[in-house]
């Protein structure tokens, strides 16, 4: 029965793969909404999407376009608990490297110093409102050892923006131009205010980790 069971969860995870890659690489994401009618058969095989997707390297944002534009105002709380949920399996696995490479030892120090600067959650709330890509967030937090529910809290705030953001192009998509009207500058405001957030500490951390590099090199 087990077997069964794990047999049909693989399967099920493979045509959801499936169908969202065809419809992602074709750019229908209208066609991804209608595909499934069923509300409940749509959430599941979203659940399966969000769990694979950090190892399809598919970008976080295309999810979070699909529910609203399927849910509406509904999809706002569900995209920003679908995006902490599908930000955990790197983070977790980032969290659990104890390797001694090189390049990864430097980033998990430089981590460490700047969160330990700045703080769990301000650094988190910062970074994602920075347009860096999410998976690179969730390695770099789970390297710098950053606890579990300031990872999560941070995430979920510091996403927010970008998913009023993805309401205004899910919107504009349904009108009948289908063309949505994004500001740059309200990209740069997120980036901007991100910085502010932990510059000075960041500042104080980048210059102790230069040191601390210094000294070890001499």
């Amino acid at each position: 029965m087990q077997a069964s069971r794990k047999t049909a969860l693989v399967l099920l995870a493979l045509v959801s793969a499936a169908l969202v890659g065809r419809l992602v690489l074709t750019g229908d994401v209208s066609g991804l909404v209608a595909a499934v009618e069923n509300d409940y058969v749509f959430l599941l095989a979203l659940v399966v999407a969000y769990v694979i997707r950090p190892f399809l390297a598919l970008p976080v944002s295309l999810f979070s376009l699909i529910i609203i534009f399927r849910f509406g105002w509904l999809g706002f709380p569900i995209a920003i608990v679908g995006t902490v949920f599908t930000s955990l399996p790197p983070y977790l696995l980032a969290r659990r490297y104890e390797g001694d490479s090189a390049i990864l030892g430097r980033f998990r120090d430089f981590g460490s110093d700047a969160f330990a600067a700045t703080g769990d959650l301000r650094g988190i709330i910062a970074i994602r409102l920075t347009p860096t890509p999410a998976d690179v967030v969730s390695y770099g937090a789970g390297l710098s050892k950053v606890p579990v529910g300031a990872f999560a809290l941070g995430t979920a705030i510091g996403i927010t923006p970008w998913v009023l953001m993805y309401m205004v192009i899910a919107q504009s998509a349904r009108a009948a131009t289908g063309v949505a009207n994004i500001d740059l500058r309200l990209l740069a405001a997120f980036a901007v205010l991100g910085v502010l957030l932990v510059a000075r500490p960041l500042a104080k951390a980048v210059r102790r980790w230069q040191r601390r590099r210094e000294h070890s090199n001499n």
